[in-house]
């Protein structure tokens, strides 16, 4: 019984931390992008504006 409760926890514990780096990712990628656009946007003010 103990083995396999060991073997269906697994899968589990993986998809979990699986899901936890891509929202990880998904939060850096995010923040990036903010960056980068504030950053452009400023470029285009300076060079444009």
């Amino acid at each position: 019984m103990d083995k396999n409760v060991r073997n269906e926890q697994k899968p589990s514990d993986l998809q979990d931390k699986n899901k936890g780096v891509i929202g990880r990712i998904k939060k850096i990628f995010l923040q990036v992008m903010d960056v980068i656009a504030e950053a452009f946007s400023a470029i285009v003010v300076s060079i444009f504006g």
